[in-house]
């Protein structure tokens, strides 16, 4: 991504991954008459579908899993009748140590996590490389592990509530 900032001759370049960005910095620097200043890997995190009541500390308990948490702030519809009205998607400015998975579990809810660059996970599994309608790992929706479905699990819930 290229954007023209505010600044005559200043520009915000975007990468879509940290390996484009090394070598897209490496390539820069040596281009006469170009100042090339590179900055972090900080990234904007939205989380959706979260129950407005999870507390923010246990949300940025478990982001911080993946780095360091930052700010973090209720989204609102900008314009319509919604107006100024908060939409249920947080926002959070995150300096990453690795990548997030595509959605994770807070305060009991699948929470959806989305950010410019991040690798697609599974909905069902968590892993990279396919999606949850073509998913070949079966996942427990009691425990939580792969390699059974809820019918089958050996596990007791956790939570006290029995099957």
């Amino acid at each position: 991504m290229l954007q023209a900032l505010a600044a005559r001759s200043t520009y915000d370049l975007g990468f879509g991954s940290d390996a484009a960005r090394v070598k897209g910095v490496s390539c820069l620097k040596g281009v006469e008459g170009l100042t090339v200043t590179p900055y972090d890997r900080s990234v904007a995190v939205t989380v959706l579908y979260l129950s407005f009541e999870v507390d923010r500390r246990l949300v940025a308990r478990v982001l911080s899993r993946c780095g360091t948490v930052s700010d973090m702030r209720w989204c609102k519809y900008g314009s319509g009748e919604l107006a100024g009205i908060f939409n249920g998607k947080r926002q959070c400015r995150m300096e990453l140590d690795r990548d997030i998975p595509s959605f994770l579990f807070i305060g009991g809810s699948k929470a959806h996590i989305r950010y410019f660059g991040q690798p697609r996970t599974c909905f069902k599994c968590g892993q990279e490389g396919h999606e949850a309608r073509s998913c070949p790992n079966r996942r427990c929706g009691r425990c939580l592990q792969v390699g059974h479905d809820k019918a089958e699990c050996p596990n007791e819930c956790g939570c006290g509530a029995g099957t």
